[in-house]
């Protein structure tokens, strides 16, 4: 199973209904199986998440806590997109609507500190 273009929450959930289904058929899945499958099928954006994980020495983490902390990423990922397209945005019209003339060096207006 892969995330695909799912978010988090749709990816992990899906998986955890997967698990439980198998547990309801006498197949139970070892948490940390879980965890494995779930690092696995991650969308390439999470993969120093997936590094950060494998490569931890505080423990294996939880299929809870691998939730917790890949939403955590996800939105982070997504506020840093934002805030790229907010700047990408401001310098595009800046550069298009600017009137500064700076041919002749840039100076600060008279009487300005």
């Amino acid at each position: 199973m892969t995330q695909g273009d799912s978010c988090i929450a749709k990816y992990c959930s899906c998986m955890k209904t997967l698990t439980d289904a198998l547990c309801d058929v006498s197949h139970p899945v070892q948490d940390s199986h879980l965890v494995l499958n779930l690092l696995r099928g991650l969308n390439p954006h999470f993969s120093n998440t997936t590094d950060d994980i494998a490569n931890s020495t505080a423990g294996f983490p939880s299929f809870a806590q691998e939730w917790d902390m890949l939403s955590l990423k996800e939105l982070c990922l997504t506020n840093e997109e934002k805030i790229s397209n907010s700047t990408a945005l401001l310098t595009e019209n800046y550069s298009s609507t600017s009137s500064f003339d700076c041919t002749g060096g840039c100076r600060p207006p008279s009487g300005s500190v």
